[in-house]
């Protein structure tokens, strides 16, 4: 049996972030895309005069935000072909803040078209007053081979160049099941009793049951038992629709444990919720694999003022987002620890969370707020931007959805050293990740070599000889 592991533990800042203004994200509620690939990378594109000669049509189909279209013409335009004729059902604009631009410089009024000989075009989506750093349009699938943006307002300002970094186009799919279901009332399971004892941070206060359904069992301590419910009943739907979703974009296991497909199901996760002096809000976790907890998986949350909010909604979802990371594949531990820390993988998580929720706004929120960050990791990096320039474009890279990651935490649980205790019944990771093995790792999983990307991105944070020795230790990951 391993030693126990001490439960991290984050602050998060009192002032709430800012809410940018909502764009116009894909999905709703109860659709979510089967998305494929993006049918207008590499494509031929055309367009109005360029501000300058590094600016082109061209740099707005390269699948990567870092360049981008800009053109200060009276009517600028930008036109891709894609090749040949396609069933279109979707198309993203980034616009000048996606790139790293200022958010004032988003595209404010365009409209979309599409065509079939570049000659007829019918407009498919026209948009006004957006603010938003991008724009995801669901259109009646439409047979076309070339898709149109003309722009009648280029920003917010006076500035008349219209920037736009990516243009991108999908194919159609049809609406699968949401993956979040609404919530509904169930019976609790036998793992989440009316009363138990504050488990986490040797705290030994006694906790009241005061919801529960079939994915979740929410506990309150007495002071925040003491709030009237109505202005609580927000965290309950919220951690079910974060625990749902968690379990069916993580939890698929790659190697066969018992009790280990969706986190444990039918074990319910432990939402342990406290009310706590000051305006602030901190979460933990304790993994299901510790006797501690019983062997449940477990979000402990504490904060100030318990009205629903961006702040404690961001907390509670990055603290699941933990357990896929330390033991959705029934292997205890991160190995990306020390490369990522605490936690740049939890913004794909979350991002990813309130995009395929429909949340638009909480969306917009976190891009800003992450694509703003800069940490020096992996150790001996300088300031890098995890989000915008490495977890972003893995995230746009699957098409907007969790799959990249998923398939990460199954390779590691499938290739990386690891120690089996209970005959089986799950196992602990024996040691962590060098960076240049977390690079392997992550190509494999999105099937392209990562490595020049990562040297982009992560600086001095990226040794290309790790990243060798890692390809010779481990052969079977291929790419």
């Amino acid at each position: 049996m391993p030693a126990h592991r001490q439960e991290h533990r984050r602050r998060w800042a009192s002032v709430l972030v800012a809410v940018v203004a909502a764009g116009l994200l894909a999905g709703g509620l109860n659709t979510a895309w089967g998305a494929e690939g993006n049918l207008a990378a590499g494509r031929a594109a055309t367009g109005s005069a360029p501000c300058t000669a590094a600016e082109t049509p061209r740099t707005a189909v390269t699948a990567s935000v870092r360049d981008k279209f800009c053109s200060a013409a009276e009517r600028p335009f930008l036109q891709v072909d894609l090749g040949a004729p396609a069933l279109v059902g979707r198309i993203v604009v980034q616009h000048a803040q996606a790139g790293g631009e200022p958010a004032a410089w988003n595209t404010r009024d365009f409209t979309l078209s599409v065509s079939a000989d570049g000659a007829a075009f019918t407009a498919v989506a026209a948009v006004t007053g957006s603010t938003a750093a991008t724009t995801a349009h669901t259109v009646t699938p439409v047979r076309a081979r070339y898709v149109r943006l003309d722009v009648t307002r280029p920003t917010g300002t006076g500035d008349r160049a219209a920037r736009i970094a990516e243009l991108e186009v999908y194919p159609a799919a049809a609406p699968t099941p949401s993956i979040v279901p609404p919530v509904s009332a169930a019976p609790c399971h036998g793992d989440a009793p009316p009363l138990l004892t504050d488990f986490l941070q040797g705290h030994g206060h006694p906790l009241t049951r005061a919801a529960c359904n079939a994915d979740v069992a929410v506990y309150h301590d007495a002071a925040l038992a003491a709030v009237p419910a109505g202005q609580t009943a927000w965290a309950t739907a919220f951690t079910t629709d974060v625990w749902r979703y968690m379990k069916d974009a993580y939890g698929s296991c790659a190697v066969p444990r018992p009790a280990c497909e969706r986190f444990g199901e039918p074990r319910p996760l432990l939402a342990l919720f406290h009310r706590t002096a000051g305006a602030g809000a901190g979460g933990t976790i304790r993994y299901r694999f510790d006797a501690a907890t019983g062997n449940r998986a477990t979000i402990d949350v504490a904060a100030g003022s318990w009205a629903d909010s961006a702040m404690l909604r961001d907390v509670i979802t990055h603290e699941a987002c933990h357990h896929a990371e330390f033991d959705g594949q029934g292997v205890l531990d991160s190995p990306a620890f020390t490369v990522w820390g605490d936690s740049k993988w939890a913004e794909f998580c979350v991002y990813d969370f309130y995009v395929n929720t429909g949340r638009q706004a909480d969306a917009e929120r976190v891009r800003a707020d992450f694509g703003a960050g800069r940490d020096a990791l992996p150790p001996g990096a300088g300031p890098s931007a995890w989000f915008r320039d490495w977890f972003l474009p893995l995230w746009r890279d699957g098409g907007g959805r969790p799959d990249v990651m998923r398939r990460f935490f199954e390779l590691t649980a499938e290739h990386f050293p690891r120690r089996e205790y209970g005959g089986g019944a799950y196992a602990a990771y024996t040691r962590r990740m060098t960076a240049g093995e977390y690079v392997h790792f992550t190509s494999a999983a999105a099937g392209q070599d990562l490595s020049g990307r990562a040297a982009a991105a992560f600086g001095t944070g990226f040794d290309r000889a790790q990243f060798e020795r890692a390809r010779r230790d481990f052969p079977a990951l291929t790419y």
